[in-house]
């Protein structure tokens, strides 16, 4: 059997539906399943709540996924000229 998704998903949640039947009864379960998406919502955080240019900050961030669950990932931060001037990763677990 196979199945096919939708071309554009959003949000990474689905349902499937499962029909049963032994030949006399019939029975359907619906269960919930994520769909990974390579999508995150990043959102970096200055500490003292201020970004200042040229001067070293602390920048905190969150990642989570397209459901609100926390996500892991890990990064990098580019300069104008495309050089990386710093990693980001979230803890490990």
């Amino acid at each position: 059997m196979q199945f096919k998704l939708p071309a554009k998903i959003d949000r990474g949640e689905a349902v499937l539906a499962v029909e049963f039947f032994d030949g006399g009864n019939r029975e359907t379960t619906v269960e919930p399943i994520p769909i990974v998406l390579k999508k995150l919502d990043v959102k970096f955080y200055p500490e003292g709540g201020d970004l200042v240019g040229g001067v070293a900050n602390r920048i905190y961030f969150t990642a989570r996924t397209t459901l609100n669950k926390p996500a892991e990932m890990r990064g990098r931060i580019v300069d104008s000229a495309g050089k990386t001037v710093a990693t980001v990763q979230t803890p490990e677990r």
